[in-house]
């Protein structure tokens, strides 16, 4: 997109104003079978830190120590409980570990940074932020192993989450890309899914958002490139159009009045 994509991805400080609370929606069909729940997995959100646990961790900032420690406590627990139990009782461990290490944010020159430099599969290191976040592994693993289970549009819906390296470096359509890019593939893979109105919230602000700072879109500028932008919002039409009536016809609603700001005047 341009020459402006992010070398890794973006920093959700900037990307993002503020942290976005994003826990579990009511659904029409149970979360999960409890016939399969492996027994206390259920619970495991609660035994997080206290802290929304479906929160975008805002900042380059990780949580503290003690909060950290009660994650690595939460964490070798969770692994332990996946080591043991039944392959058809991994999705909700799965979930939860994928939870607890996605928080799980160490500071390069903390305590914790050697965690995660020793685990190259889970961490990845962020050069700007001066941190190590993790990539999700275990979500991942969740989507590849049972991609029909209750649970896969919350591991989906964790991704989005995901803490991210890298910088846009002011250009306006790369935060727009970047945060836009974020929830894309979940809408496509999930538009009935109890998460996907806030996916298109945060599909719609990743435009309206950015592109406030622009007082004319058909017009590049030294930090925006016009010719950037249509290609994403045709991919924003092309993914909504799959959403059920009522997200559809809002995101519908949304594109018909920015394609009016990017006609020639």
């Amino acid at each position: 997109m341009g020459n402006h994509a992010p070398t890794v991805a973006v920093a959700v400080a900037i990307a993002l104003a503020g942290a976005v609370a994003c826990s579990r929606p009511d659904r029409t069909v149970p979360p999960r079978d409890s016939s399969v729940a492996h027994p206390g997995a259920t619970a495991r959100a609660s035994a997080l830190p206290a802290f929304e646990t479906d929160t975008i961790v805002d900042g380059y900032g990780a949580l503290d120590t003690l909060r950290l420690d009660s994650l690595r406590v939460e964490m070798a627990r969770l692994e332990q409980e996946l080591r043991r139990a039944p392959e058809g009782e991994h999705p909700p461990l799965l979930l939860e570990l994928g939870r607890a290490k996605r928080l799980y944010i160490a500071p390069l020159d903390g305590p914790h940074a050697h965690y995660a430099r020793t685990r190259p599969d889970e961490y990845v290191y962020d050069e700007i932020g001066g941190r190590f976040v993790y990539h999700g592994k275990h979500l991942r693993h969740l989507l590849e192993r049972f991609p029909d289970h209750p649970l896969a549009d919350d591991a989906a819906w964790q991704l989005t989450l995901l803490p991210s390296a890298g910088e846009c470096e002011g250009f306006v359509v790369c935060y727009v890309e970047y945060r836009w890019r974020r929830v894309r593939d979940f809408l496509g893979a999930h538009p009935a899914s109890p998460y996907a109105p806030r996916a298109l919230d945060r599909a719609i602000a990743a435009f309206d958002e950015h592109l406030t700072s622009v007082t004319d879109l058909t017009r590049s500028s030294e930090f925006y490139d016009a010719g950037d932008l249509p290609p994403l919002v045709a991919e924003f039409d092309s993914v909504t159009a799959g959403l059920p009536a009522p997200l559809r016809e809002r995101a519908a609603a949304f594109s018909s009045r920015l394609r009016r700001r990017m006609a020639p005047r």
